[in-house]
């Protein structure tokens, strides 16, 4: 008898939840300090992350989500489109749009001009100053694909694009060495301005690493180790810089109060802009994916 009176156990949470556009991925993450359920979109929109108290029901769960489907069905409807990395793709970098060209061979990874706008870019072309108004034009920085023309020509779809990075190698290994050459050119240029603002404060950092990450563009520890998100280098330059700057400042300022902005501010003139072109473009940096 005590048997039939048992609880049925509970179906386990579901890895997805079902939208308009199709299935969203699910994260559910168990926080002990959490008095209520919060629900925020990962940046780049690949999925949904669920904060959840401690033992609440998968009942209750699933009731929260399915009152909530319109709210998560609004944000996803908003967010940036994905981009793959693969050739014909074309993607921000330093803030400008970029196509991706597989070339093959021994080639060595780099930037150039598209034919007829000029010659070789250095893969420091993009380490020139902009202003507010020019800190790059796309919102959410959804670019179009090119079409392939015969011949093995490409067209951009997307009006102002200038610039090619050549690829070589096989094609399957094509997205990882586009990744690779980001993540190479993100480090030298971080660690230029990261220097360059050490030497302002009088403080220089235990270590850089460059990392990828989804929920902060940088950190520094108390023991100045520093950590950056490889992806800042597809902002214009003037946004990487205000990010070195912002955590350089750490190393003064462990916090976020008045003093901690006036030293940023002081290192990094362009501050206020900056912060606002992450605020408004960075879900678009997360939407680009390797292949």
């Amino acid at each position: 008898m005590p048997q039939l009176l048992r609880r049925k156990p509970e179906p386990p949470l579901p890895e997805t939840i079902e939208l308009a556009g199709g299935a969203l991925p699910l994260t559910f993450r168990k926080n002990p300090r959490a008095k209520r359920m919060i629900m925020r979109i990962a940046p780049g929109g690949g999925s949904l992350i669920v904060t959840v108290p401690r033992g609440l029901s998968a009942r209750k769960i699933r009731a929260f989500l399915e009152r909530h489907r319109g709210w998560v069905e609004e944000r996803i409807s908003g967010a940036p489109d994905r981009v793959i990395i693969a050739p014909g793709a074309v993607i921000p970098l330093h803030g400008e749009p970029t196509l991706l060209v597989h070339r093959g061979g021994r080639l060595v990874t780099r930037l150039q001009t598209l034919p007829g706008t000029g010659g070789m870019l250095s893969p420091d072309a993009g380490n020139h100053r902009t202003s507010a108004d020019d800190l790059f034009t796309a919102a959410g920085l959804s670019f179009d694909e090119v079409t392939p023309q015969p011949g093995g020509a490409a067209t951009p779809d997307v009006e102002g694009v200038q610039r090619q990075l050549l690829v070589g190698g096989d094609e399957g290994h094509f997205s990882r060495r586009v990744v690779d050459f980001l993540k190479r050119l993100a480090r030298r240029e971080l660690e230029a301005a990261v220097r360059r603002h050490a030497e302002t404060v009088g403080l220089h950092p235990k270590s850089i690493s460059i990392k990828d990450t989804t929920s902060r563009w940088g950190s520094c520890t108390h023991d100045r180790r520093l950590a950056f998100s490889w992806r800042i280098v597809m902002a214009p330059p003037d946004v990487l810089d205000y990010l070195a700057a912002h955590e350089v400042a750490h190393f003064v300022e462990m916090n976020h109060g008045a003093k901690f902005w006036a030293l940023c501010e002081r290192l990094c003139p362009h501050t206020e802009a900056g912060k606002a072109w992450l605020k408004r473009h960075g879900s678009g940096l997360h939407a680009i994916r390797a292949g």
